[in-house]
């Protein structure tokens, strides 16, 4: 669609071939993590690969749970910019197929965000609050994105 092959420049990452940018393999949060899951804080962690936040998530809520997501909570990385306006792909369909720039996806109860924040930036990661989990409406989607992907 863009014309673009894996050799050429990278059009939203300077110094790097769309194929390096393209193909970034998935990163794995073991050591970052290993102590605050040791800790006992976090009730269920989700990997966002395949599937995006849409598909991953439920994986770990009940039935009766939902999470409410505020979309404006961190940065979309420009790679998902770019193949969104390229692809002309809505912001639920970039949120089922991607990770939109979220790896990991930590619930937790409230008492323990500070706690468990600190820790895990203290590894070097980004740290963001996504949202709340909520009580599900009967038939509701389990994943709720509120705003717009930016």
């Amino acid at each position: 669609m863009s014309g673009l092959a894996y050799s050429d420049p990278c059009p939203f990452e300077a110094g790097k071939t769309l194929g390096e940018c393209l193909l970034t393999p998935t990163k794995i949060y073991v050591k970052q993590l290993m102590p605050t899951i040791k800790s006992g804080r976090i009730n269920a962690l989700a990997h966002i690969t395949g599937g995006g936040l849409l598909e991953n998530i439920p994986r770990v809520l009940t039935k009766d749970l939902a999470v409410k997501i505020d979309c404006s909570s961190w940065p979309l990385p420009p790679v998902f910019k770019w193949l969104q306006k390229l692809g002309n792909v809505s912001n639920t369909e970039l949120s089922r197929t991607f990770n939109c720039g979220i790896g990991m996806v930590m619930l937790l109860p409230e008492a323990n965000v500070a706690e468990v924040t600190r820790q895990v930036a203290a590894t070097g990661e980004k740290v963001y609050r996504l949202g709340t989990t909520i009580a599900r409406a009967f038939n509701a989607d389990q994943v709720q994105l509120d705003g717009i992907l930016a």
